[in-house]
């Protein structure tokens, strides 16, 4: 079949009549059921070219490590745990986030820690309460040898004091223990949680005077509640 002029034309697509399509009608018709299927060939390239881009991305993004800490925000200890934190990021290049994880004395941080992926991205940042809690609780979740690595003492503490806020009547650790022999049981202190060091101290300061305190646990900013 020859166009008008002389050029050969393609074979009509099929339903249409050769007598309904003339000149340029043929070409544009040509045209239009060819550029019918172009879209439906750019949106699956480029849906593909979107995926082969995405891939490399997803798999180079760095897991999160993490500082898992057995207190509250708002103390010394959580304080010191986000500037290592930061010092380790600038070490590595990886995010570190630092994880709360209060209550049971520390044993609810170092269960979390023992149960995850020894990778070296999950640490436990701890006191002297992940070895008081191994002697006060008969059936922890883990082993308080076996199941962690020591890595370093980051910071030591030389002793406990008593503290009470300003406008107490107490002015010495006497004035405290004479106050709590005349009341017993009506005197309190707060410590950093049940089977913390502080609830420990506290207990065995307790026994020493020979006198009946209320134990207080908080889970965080426990100094500043407890002064309050």
């Amino acid at each position: 079949m020859m166009r008008p002029g002389g050029m050969p034309g393609r074979q009509l697509p099929a339903g249409i009549p050769p007598d309904h399509l003339k000149g340029d009608v043929l070409h544009d018709a040509r045209l239009l059921r060819r550029g019918m299927r172009f879209p439906k060939f750019c949106l699956t390239a480029a849906l593909s070219l979107c995926c082969l881009l995405a891939l490399p991305r997803a798999s180079a993004q760095p897991p999160v490590a993490r500082i898992v800490v057995p207190v509250g925000t708002g103390n010394q200890l959580d304080a010191n745990a986000r500037v290592l934190a930061e010092s380790l990021r600038q070490v590595t290049g990886q995010t570190w986030i630092v994880e709360n994880r209060a209550g049971g004395g520390g044993s609810i941080a170092a269960s979390e820690v023992a149960r995850a992926k020894p990778d070296g991205l999950t640490l436990l940042m701890t006191t002297a309460g992940h070895a008081t809690a191994a002697a006060l609780y008969p059936k922890l979740p883990y082993d308080s040898l076996k199941d962690f690595t020591p890595i370093s003492l980051l910071t030591q503490s030389t002793g406990f004091v008593l503290v009470v806020r300003s406008g107490s009547p107490y002015r010495t650790a006497q004035d405290f223990i004479s106050a709590a022999r005349a009341q017993p049981g009506k005197i309190s202190y707060g410590s950093a949680g049940i089977g913390n060091t502080t609830h420990v101290v506290g207990a065995l300061f307790a026994k020493g005077a020979g006198v009946d305190l209320i134990h207080v646990p908080y889970l965080a900013d426990w100094i500043a509640k407890g002064l309050i």
